[in-house]
């Protein structure tokens, strides 16, 4: 219980930091930003139960998601919270429906350079939720989880406005334990995906 508390005070937690990290070490420097995101990849998760017998699932992942975001073109730092919708369709035939915020620290390597295209690299951390069927319990649960993540990508100047951005992430989800009357495992994801974004920066 209290870690569940913990997982949805730090969601509230990465918001706030998100609207405010930038402007805090580079208020003067620093424009917000919005975007829509698609994505799509491959993963798997597995599952292990208190006998320590382990399976694994393997699934394609599709989402789509909104991001806000604070930047500091100066230092080529970034700053961004986004929400996604995803879904996981396992070749078992199930599928999986999840949310998820993500917080995102983002260095952009070649901001000094006179071009439209930038590469950046990207880390941060989530929340999950399901709320559903999943791929190893038939039977509708409620679960959260913690995840981290770690990725690369180019940004492609089109106008003042507007940018499209191109990214890959391979994030570690760990969900809680659980535990009813029939089934009692830990789970954890592994997932790798393109995401593909156009964003809209707002003018300071």
């Amino acid at each position: 219980m209290f870690k569940k508390s913990f997982m949805k005070i730090l969601t509230v937690l990465m918001i706030f930091i998100s609207n405010s990290w930038c402007d805090i070490f580079y208020g003067e420097y620093t424009t917000e930003y919005f975007g829509l995101t698609y994505g799509s990849g491959k993963g798997y998760s597995i599952t292990t139960d208190e006998a320590g017998n382990s399976s694994k699932f393997e699934y394609e992942a599709s989402l789509f998601g909104i991001k806000y975001g604070s930047y500091d073109d100066i230092n080529g730092v970034r700053g961004q919270i986004s929400y996604y919708q995803s879904k996981f369709d396992y070749l078992n035939g199930r599928v999986g429906k999840l949310d998820h915020f993500e917080l995102d620290g983002i260095s952009i390597v070649n901001d000094w350079w006179e071009s439209p295209l930038d590469i950046f690299f990207t880390f941060g951390v989530g929340y999950f939720t399901i709320n559903g069927i999943n791929p190893w319990i038939p039977k509708e649960i409620t679960n959260d989880a913690i995840s981290y993540h770690g990725g690369i990508g180019v940004l492609f100047q089109l106008t003042d406005r507007f940018e499209l951005e191109l990214s890959y992430k391979i994030r570690r989800v760990t969900w809680n334990s659980y535990s009813d009357e029939t089934y009692t495992m830990s789970m954890r994801d592994n997932v790798g995906i393109t995401t593909f974004s156009l964003n809209i920066h707002l003018e300071k």
